[in-house]
């Protein structure tokens, strides 16, 4: 990997929600949270929709715009799908 080839940045504060929930057998907490994130590989840039599942993320959905192919991040993604 080259130095910076890969940036993971945090676009927008958290924001979490939380709350008991009653009236049944047993007591419930519910938690509901939301972020944002931006990804950033170097010499490349993605072409797909907004708010990607890591399948996205990991088909063939960016375009080199680096000249070089020497001047790309050289990194390689795996995920669980």
């Amino acid at each position: 990997l080259t130095r910076g080839a890969l940036k993971i940045i945090e676009s927008e504060s958290r924001e979490f929600f939380s709350e008991i929930v009653g009236g049944q057998e047993n007591l419930k907490y519910r938690i509901q949270a939301e972020s944002s994130m931006l990804l950033k590989v170097g010499g490349y840039k993605y072409t797909a929709t907004a708010n990607p599942d890591d399948a996205t993320l990991a088909g063939a959905n960016w375009a080199m715009i680096a000249t070089d192919v020497k001047s790309t991040a050289g990194v390689l993604i795996n995920t669980k799908a």
